[in-house]
């Protein structure tokens, strides 16, 4: 420090004028533990405080942490027996004035001291350095593979344990590998070779014929010949000794391949396959040629070897492959070996044709066979395998088939030839409609397998029978067919006319009914000219096509109608007698001023229904009109029953201009229909005055009502049974005045 001013307590200035000596002390701590420093500073000389103590920046540090970096032998990634050392690098952060001890582990499967020169546990990085080189020198033993050695440091920061470690791989050469293997090739084929090595290290290779590159790790190699090539590589500087690998590439030939010829034989025969190779193949350390037949699963005694003996089931091309060791040398040769079935297909079975057709033979054999047909007669060629034959009559055809060395093969097959049949059904035919019709087909030659067919087939009975019955009820073409089992057809038709059945109607078109006494016309119509009537009764004509009929009970009628062709409509008619229509109706009613009645008729009329005259009627077309008519009047009705008979009455109304009033003489009192006591009026009447005395001159009942009558009570209380005394005083509708007094007997 060459100045320095501070202010001490009290309040002092100190000058410090530049007179600093540098104090250092050591002392061994523990990482991560707490440490105190203290200091004493003494003034030797005078009493003045000007004393002091400065501690420099970052001086209480304990060593720096260190890392350690392995480095191979001259430039290599590892370290060579032999030659330059490898090294380990020892490395701290800074560069402090005291040196660092470094420990560390030593581990691999380097043994110290054997493997390697020995070193110790621990090296030292020298005051103010921050690197120090710890050498590994490969010691020669005998060849042991590639080794390892590590070393392991730990470093203790900030009370952190971390771990550094670095390892190196002691060879025992230069590394240097031919990738590719010996092999072999056919001549004028190249092989590419690939070597892995250093690429600080030197290469070549010999010798140098036939090679694209001879100083790489990477050439193309076509010798003319069997070579072996040899890489030396080495490491320039290093004093390690040449390092050679090799290939050897052996050059082979494509050989030339002979088989026996191709060959014809039976099917069961067999046949000794002759191969010739040359020329003769590298003998040892290489293998002879090897042999491959194919197809090998096609009889072959042996697939392996040159001569094997084959046994074909079939036609088969047998391919004989040499290979030499050499890949893409081998040479191949075929034999075909022909087999002749022992048997050809003949296609046509048993078989049925019409006469004078013809039957193509279906039929399949080797070329090298020869075929006779027998008989000979209509075959077309009786020495090819598929001619054409054309038999008049029923026969077996056999064919033989023949090779030298072969058996014989014989097929055959019948031919069945049917006649062509002639049919004839004769002239068109006519009939009724629902009648029958008796139909024969004559068919020409005999022959006992005929089918046969009627069509349509409805309105037969036996549709496949020559003979049938028809009963069709419509215009036909009937068409017969007669075939043989294969066919062989021939067709007639016939045109059967059906003349219409319902060529006439009949009026009435239904049963009906008839009133008594009344008459009905029945009209037949259409196309008849015949007429006959069962019975004839009550008939004005029993054989006309409109009769008249005046029946009088009921009645069944039938009619046959013929037409010009003598077919026959027939009708049945029921004529029923309905019953007498009855109306029933009083001969007269009287009504008074101001009244009406109702004309209801009795009996069995229901409709249409006819009243006159109509004057004072309601209506005139009802059942039962409401009749008010100023005069006496005789009214007149018709109606109908329910079958339409007509039936009529008469009623006549008297009119009465004088009203009415009366009191009946006995009641009798209680709650049913004249249980009251009321005056009984015809036509219209004014009532002034209505009253009831009992037999001591009370009073017991009055009204002025008309229609207000006496319940037999008197102040409530029922009255005894006897005689009563009533007046009566009124007035008619003309104002005459009704005056009337009598007796009343009340009956309980």
């Amino acid at each position: 420090v060459n100045n320095y001013t501070t202010v001490a307590p009290p309040g002092t200035t100190i000058n410090y004028p530049g007179f600093t000596t540098v104090l250092t002390a050591f002392h061994p701590v523990v990482a991560c533990q707490t440490y105190h420093l203290k200091m004493a500073v003494a003034d030797a000389s005078d009493g003045v405080l000007d004393s002091g103590v400065f501690i420099e920046g970052g001086s209480l540090t304990s060593n720096a942490s260190a890392s350690v970096s392995s480095f191979g032998s001259g430039g290599l990634p590892y370290c060579v027996r032999g030659c330059l050392p490898g090294k380990f690098v020892f490395t701290r952060s800074q560069a402090l004035s005291t040196p660092a001890i470094i420990h560390y582990t030593i581990v691999g499967t380097a043994v110290n001291g054997y493997d390697y020169a020995p070193i110790a546990d621990s090296i030292v990085i020298p005051a103010g350095m921050t690197t120090f080189t710890q050498y590994i020198y490969g010691l020669n033993v005998p060849a042991a593979g590639p080794k390892t050695v590590g070393l392991i440091i730990q470093n203790t920061v900030n009370c952190l344990t971390t771990t550094d470690t670095s390892m190196l791989t002691i060879y025992d050469s230069i590394y240097t590998k031919i990738l590719t293997n010996d092999t072999v090739i056919c001549q004028g084929n190249t092989v590419h070779i690939t070597a892995e090595g250093d690429s600080i290290l030197s290469y070549s290779w010999t010798p140098t014929a036939g090679l694209t590159r001879t100083d790489t790790l990477v050439t193309d190699a076509t010798p003319l010949g069997t070579t072996t090539y040899v890489l030396t590589s080495n490491l320039p500087g290093a004093g390690c000794p040449d390092v050679h690998n090799s290939i050897t590439i052996v050059v082979d030939t494509i050989p030339t391949v002979t088989v026996t010829p191709d060959t014809i034989i039976c099917l069961g025969m067999s046949v000794q396959l002759n191969t010739t190779t040359s020329p003769q193949p590298l003998t040892n350390p290489y293998k002879p040629y090897t042999y491959s037949w194919a197809p090998a699963s096609s009889g072959l005694s042996n697939d392996t070897i040159p001569n094997p003996v084959a046994h074909p089931l079939v036609t088969t091309a047998y391919t004989i492959t040499v290979k030499p060791v050499a890949i893409g040398c081998s040479a191949s040769a075929t034999v075909n070996i022909t087999v002749l079935p022992n048997d050809f297909t003949l296609e046509n079975p048993d078989t049925a044709i019409c006469k004078g057709t013809f039957v193509t033979v279906r039929a399949n054999g080797d070329p090298h066979f020869t075929f006779l047909w027998n008989p000979t007669s209509y075959v077309s060629n009786p020495f090819t395998i598929a001619p054409v034959i054309t038999p008049d009559t029923s026969d077996t055809y056999t064919v033989v088939g023949h090779f030298p060395g072969c058996p014989p093969m014989i097929h055959s097959f019948h031919i069945d030839v049917q006649p062509i049949p002639t049919v004839d059904l004769g002239p068109d035919r006519e009939v009724c409609e629902w009648d029958t019709l008796h139909l024969h087909a004559e068919v020409t030659p005999p022959y006992s397998q005929y089918t046969y067919q009627w069509s349509p087939t409805t309105h037969l009975d036996y549709p496949t029978q020559v003979n049938v019955v028809f009963d069709g009820l419509q215009d036909t073409v009937m068409i017969f067919t007669a075939t043989t089992p294969i066919g062989c057809a021939d067709t007639d038709t016939m045109n059967i006319k059906v003349w219409p059945g319902n060529f006439a109607t009949l009026i009435p078109t239904t049963d009906t009914g008839i009133c008594p006494g009344d008459s009905i016309r029945m009209i037949v119509s259409g196309t008849g000219v015949l007429f006959k009537w069962t019975p004839d009764l009550y008939l004005d004509n029993g054989s006309s096509p409109n009769p008249i009929s005046h029946p009088i009970t009921n009645i069944d009628y039938g009619v046959l109608v013929t037409d010009i062709h003598g077919c026959h409509d027939t009708f049945q008619r029921r004529l029923t007698i309905r019953p007498q229509a009855v109306l029933g109706l009083p001969d007269s009613v009287t009504i008074y001023p101001g009244e009406s009645t109702m004309l209801n008729p009795a009996g069995n009329c229901i409709a249409n229904f006819l009243w006159y005259p109509s004057m004072g009627l309601s209506q005139t077309n009802t059942t039962n009109p409401i009749a008010m008519p100023d005069i006496t009047t005789m009214y007149h009705v018709t109606g109908q029953t329910d079958w339409g008979c007509i039936g009529t009455d008469s009623i006549t109304v008297i009119v009465r201009n004088q009203s009415i009033v009366e009191v009946p003489n006995v009641f009798v009192p209680g709650s049913g229909p004249g249980s009251e006591l009321k005056i009984l009026s015809k036509g219209i009447a004014t009532l002034k005055n209505f009253s009831i005395f009992n037999r001591w001159g009370n009073k017991v009942f009055e009204t002025s009502d008309v229609n207000e009558g006496w319940n037999g009570k008197f102040n409530g209380e029922p009255q005894p049974l006897g005689v009563y005394v009533y007046i009566l005083e009124a007035y008619t509708n003309d104002g005459q005045k009704i005056y009337k007094q009598g007796n009343i007997t009340l009956i309980r």
